[in-house]
């Protein structure tokens, strides 16, 4: 689980989603130092692009790959909904794991559901 501001993290996956290829995937990694998380795309002809984000991560180092389009609507929905500058990012990751929830810390009831993309 980690808790980031909200903007910063919509201000990456912005910035991310030029980097993007067909699938439109950004890989999303703790960083080991747990201070950071990472943003990861790439595409053949725009080039790969690395996004850190300051954080405060409680857990272990975990990366899951999302579509960047579902991520981002996530995080602006929650901007939006909860006026909460930060917001709870539940990371999963794993072989049972399917998908992660965005959060927020103002509004307990607000809950943004969000499914990794399965890489082969």
């Amino acid at each position: 689980e980690l808790v980031v501001l909200a903007a910063d993290l919509f201000e990456g996956l912005k910035i991310s989603n030029a980097f993007t290829g067909k699938l439109r995937d950004v890989r999303v990694s703790i960083h080991e130092n747990k201070k950071t998380i990472v943003l990861f795309s790439k595409d053949s002809t725009a080039g790969e692009n690395t996004y850190k984000i300051p954080a405060k991560i409680e857990g272990q180092v975990v990366e899951s790959v999302f579509n960047i389009g579902y991520l981002a609507d996530g995080v602006r929905a929650a901007i939006k909904n909860t006026k909460d500058e930060k917001i709870i990012f539940s990371l999963n990751s794993g072989a049972g794991s399917k998908a992660s929830k965005i959060s927020s810390q103002a509004d307990p009831l607000y809950t943004y559901i969000v499914m990794h993309i399965k890489q082969q």
